[in-house]
């Protein structure tokens, strides 16, 4: 079984606004419990050596896994270079897409899932969701994902809160409306400060045995140097033997959930809708996420 990552409230820093987005000034800080490493089976070669491709070999057991996830867009530039990065790298990740900016670019959402990417929900116009009433918390989501299908793609029912803003009333409005919370475990601060070789260096020291989420952004001001970091992160995480993963219906890193980068069309079109399941979040099983605490 994973492990749960805590969450708790970190202190406060005001993020610069991002393409004309107002941000609240919260942060939250995360923290993994880490799960030892695989044991290698006796007379098996431990090396984490990548091949040509700069891949874990597949016959090499996982460090860790990694599953990348990118907030706030689509936004034009950004957006397209980001696919085109992680196609060059075959790795999986997930968009969780604000609905007005999908609204105002819908051939960017088109993009993604032709890219054989994840789409998934990040409310309508990036709203803290624990300052709006239960009301306006399913209005934000659904309209969200209404947009979504209406670019003609098919988002999974992972929702991310903005800036990680989430209490039982908003967790039970969500898991109650058929959505899975999922938050991170690895904070990048991309939105913040620093250099591509200093975010890569933050993803790359905070990285654990076992399952990683990482949160980076598409959709700020600084998102094109979070971009470069990239293929850094990749390089890196491979070299010490994690493997990128996608994440599955309940939002956990799951090595069934991945699918390469390149597959696109109508592959990468049936692999999306095969991760957005039907009814309730998990049937009964509750989503794995790292839980908020005050």
């Amino acid at each position: 079984m994973l492990l749960l990552a805590a969450l708790v409230l970190g202190p406060h820093h005001a993020r610069p606004n991002g393409a004309g987005e107002d941000r609240p000034a919260a942060e939250l800080a995360s923290s993994v419990r880490a799960r030892p490493a695989p044991q290698a089976k006796p007379g098996t070669n431990r090396s984490t050596r990548t091949n040509r491709t700069g891949q874990t070999p597949r016959n090499r057991r996982c460090t860790g896994t990694i599953a990348l996830t990118f907030d706030d867009g689509p936004v034009p530039g950004t957006t397209p270079r980001l696919v085109s990065v992680l196609r060059a790298a075959n790795v999986p990740a997930t968009f969780f897409m604000v609905g007005r900016r999908v609204r105002q670019h819908p051939e960017l959402a088109r993009a993604v899932e032709r890219g054989g990417f994840q789409i998934a929900n990040h409310s309508w116009a990036h709203e803290q969701l624990t300052a709006r009433s239960s009301r306006q918390v399913r209005a934000s989501i659904t309209a969200t994902q209404r947009e979504l299908r209406r670019a003609g793609v098919h988002p999974t029912t992972l929702v991310r809160p903005p800036y990680g803003a989430m209490d039982r009333r908003v967790r039970r409005e969500l898991v109650g409306a058929g959505y899975v919370p999922v938050l991170w475990t690895i904070d990048s601060r991309d939105w913040a400060n620093g250099s591509a070789d200093q975010i890569a260096s933050r993803i790359l020291r905070d990285l654990r045995p076992g399952p990683n989420v990482v949160l980076q952004h598409d959709g700020v001001d600084r998102s094109p140097i979070s971009v470069a970091a990239v293929a850094k992160v990749v390089r890196g995480a491979r070299n010490r033997g994690f493997c990128f993963t996608g994440l599955d219906r309940h939002g956990r890193p799951s090595l069934a959930a991945s699918r390469p980068a390149r597959s696109a069309g109508s592959t990468g079109r049936t692999a999306s809708r095969s991760q957005t399941g039907t009814g309730r979040a998990g049937h009964g099983t509750r989503p794995w996420s790292p839980e908020l605490t005050r």
